[in-house]
């Protein structure tokens, strides 16, 4: 399943990036560092030649020897892993102590002296050996003697330096690895955190404690923020916009449901009572419908980001409250702590508190009370109350329990749209005061 983080899948690309490139750097410096013996045992090989050329010597009989041993006492040790060779016409005429009863195959020798060559070849007791060998001429009975020198050493102490050289050196890689992983995931995290601010940014705007994505960005976010921006103000323009042509619309329909009154009671009053009960059905289905569309359409633009103090507007709405009928004989109880606040524009809190406390006006005694518990809004009154089991009911479209109290029904409706659109929930249960109390609480999924 690929991974969903941009900082996991950038630090898993950098990890890889940096194991390959060091595994090649390894396998590179192995070959170098190889390499580098090689050309040491060269020399090395060429030091011991001259010196086994300077002491060769020819008896009167033609038998050639070595003067003289040579520097290095590996020579004169049975299989120590440094040999050397002289060879006559195929035949080997003079060997090293070392190689004790084991001779040389040299399996193409150089054609002149200039032409010196590099072998593997196999020596004594199976060992592979890293050997050189030259052609040269020797003064034997009067005349010149073709030789071919070879000198070699056990492969096994070039590939034990090697093999040495790269258990260091993969030590080090792994601790070179590890501390650029480490500075890869710091760069990483550097990189991506302006992605972070945004994001710190946006959610305060989602919260309601700013507007837009203020301050400085990189070059390469800028781009992004401004869009962002753009598209906040665009929403809120559109927001704007939609509520102006819902009042437009409820100012152009005001005067045709007041004309359809009109009939209603003329119709009344000429004594063709069924016409008017008709004409009087549909005309307050028509204002439902309306009232219903004109409070979605002041909300069809989503949610808002701004958070509010609530006791002022719950204030606000009090007092109009006071001055509706029956309002004047309730007691109206603001009980919402100073800092409460909630996420949703103030109009709509307004629509929403309206709508509650204008039911709670209707169905209350004496007393109504709104007060804030924790994020929560609470409004509940002292009337007769609503069954549990009718509270999913009144909140459907246009349900109303009692058909003689005023009003289209879609108070709690109308509720219930704007608490969906702003993220907040409604839960209904009994008053402590005996009748409704409705909580108005922010959603968790928010």
């Amino acid at each position: 399943m690929r991974s969903r983080s941009l900082r996991l899948r950038l630090f898993v690309a950098a990890a890889v990036s940096i194991a390959a490139a060091l595994s090649a750097a390894g396998i590179g410096l192995t070959l170098l560092f190889e390499r580098h013996v090689e050309r040491r045992v060269e020399n090395e090989l060429h030091s011991h030649f001259l010196q086994l050329v300077s002491g060769l010597e020819a008896s009167s009989e033609g038998i050639i020897s070595a003067a003289k041993p040579l520097a290095d006492p590996r020579f004169s040790q049975p299989f120590s892993g440094l040999y050397w060779q002289v060879d006559v016409n195929g035949a080997d005429v003079a060997r090293s102590r070392s190689l004790w009863d084991e001779r040389l195959s040299i399996p193409t020798p150089p054609a002149s002296q200039e032409d010196v060559h590099v072998h593997e070849l196999r020596g004594p007791e199976g060992a592979e050996l890293f050997a050189r060998e030259w052609l040269i001429s020797l003064p034997v009975a009067g005349k010149d003697q073709p030789l071919v020198v070879t000198v070699g050493l056990d492969r096994r102490e070039i590939d034990l330096a090697v093999a040495d050289f790269r258990r260091n050196l993969i030590l080090s890689l792994v601790l070179l690895g590890s501390a650029l992983v480490l500075a890869a995931w710091i760069q990483v995290s550097v990189g991506l955190r302006p992605l972070e601010v945004v994001r710190e940014r946006l959610e305060r705007v989602r919260s309601g404690t700013a507007a837009r994505l203020d301050g400085e960005f990189p070059r390469e976010v800028d781009p992004l923020a401004q869009e962002v921006n753009a598209l906040l103000g665009a929403q809120e323009r559109a927001l704007e916009r939609a509520r102006h042509r819902a009042s437009d619309l409820a100012h152009g329909l005001k005067t045709p449901i007041t004309l359809l009154d009109s009939i209603v009671r003329e119709l009344q009053r000429s004594g063709n009572a069924k016409a008017a009960d008709d004409v009087a059905e549909q005309t307050q289905a028509i204002a439902r419908h309306v009232e219903r569309e004109l409070a979605r359409a002041r909300l069809a633009y989503g949610r808002t980001s701004k958070s509010i103090a609530l006791k002022p507007s719950v204030g606000r709405v009090l007092q109009a409250m006071a001055r509706l009928p029956r309002g004047g004989e309730i007691a109206w109880n603001n009980e919402v702590a100073d800092d409460a606040r909630m996420t949703i524009e103030e109009q709509d809190l307004v629509e929403l508190l309206g709508n509650l406390l204008d039911n709670a006006r209707k169905w209350s005694r004496t007393r109504v009370r709104v007060a804030s518990e924790g994020e929560s809004l609470v409004v509940e009154d002292d009337g007769p109350g609503v069954p549990e089991a009718e509270h999913q009911r009144i909140v459907e479209r246009g349900q109303r329990l009692d058909e003689k109290t005023a009003g289209a029904g879609l108070g709690l409706a109308i509720v219930h749209d704007i608490a969906e659109m702003h993220g907040l929930e409604i839960a209904l249960s009994k008053s402590p005061l005996g009748g409704l109390r409705v909580t108005v609480s922010q959603s968790e999924k928010r």
